[in-house]
């Protein structure tokens, strides 16, 4: 029987790369998306023609409840488990000094990324406990350990995930329900677009490998973790960043 897996914010990049590994290992996927409306179409499709499983594509604002729910809602029409769940939304926000940034942008972001990951989680849980086990992954950052100048927001927020994970997995073991995040480093996705060459030289001389990591090597971690990993390796945040904390 195919497992069935969600991944939030699946329509590019890192989540879209993470769908497609996760079809091609025979689940079924559902993604949502917020503006990415005819990418989703075109993987909805190819995961459907290529991997031979079910893709739904749900246009949905992870940091609002309602809209997850109704995510969810949509979702259970077809099938009433959830194997799998992957907390991919997140965003960098604009870079910004602490001591300039506007505040408010400071917490839009903060929540931009805090907020999906527990509207998503508090919404699947329940089916999770009940059916005794799943496996969710939460998409966190390096930054989130080492902090970044400019992006104080973002590494507080990817930090705070974490801390949540912690916890969140302290309670849930009782129903076999593991939970893992995946630290990803310098990712050759559309987020890194706005970084600077001299910032890529900086990680890259400090870095093993020399280069950036791709989308698929994250989704291949992400992958093993949902589906082949031992139900010993929990509650850790696996670094995958080219050995630059190496």
């Amino acid at each position: 029987m195919k497992k069935n897996a969600i991944v939030s914010g699946g329509s590019s990049g890192i989540g879209k790369a993470i769908c497609k590994d996760l079809a091609k290992k025979g689940c079924n996927i559902f993604f949502t998306y917020r503006n990415s409306l005819n990418e989703s179409k075109v993987l909805v499709d190819e995961l459907k023609q290529e991997y031979k499983v079910e893709a739904i594509a749900v246009k949905c604002d992870m940091t609002d409840l309602e809209q997850v729910k109704g995510f969810w809602k949509q979702i259970k029409k077809h099938h009433e488990n959830i194997e799998i769940v992957v907390n991919n939304v997140g965003t960098t926000g604009e870079m910004q000094l602490f001591m300039m940034s506007d505040l408010k942008k400071w917490t839009d972001t903060l929540l931009a990324n805090v907020n999906p990951v527990i509207n998503l989680t508090k919404t699947i849980l329940p089916t999770m406990i009940r059916q005794k086990g799943g496996r969710i992954i939460n998409i966190t950052s390096l930054g989130g350990i080492t902090g970044n100048p400019g992006y104080s927001s973002y590494a507080s927020a990817k930090s705070a995930i974490y801390a949540f994970t912690k916890s969140l997995q302290k309670e849930v073991a009782q129903f076999g329900i593991i939970l893992n995040c995946v630290a990803p480093g310098l990712i050759n996705t559309g987020m890194t677009d706005n970084v600077s060459d001299k910032y890529q030289t900086k990680k890259f001389e400090n870095s093993i490998i020399k280069r950036m990591g791709s989308p698929q090597e994250v989704a291949n971690l992400v992958t093993y973790l949902a589906l082949d990993a031992p139900d010993y390796i929990v509650n850790q945040e696996i670094i995958i960043d080219g050995g630059v904390r190496g």
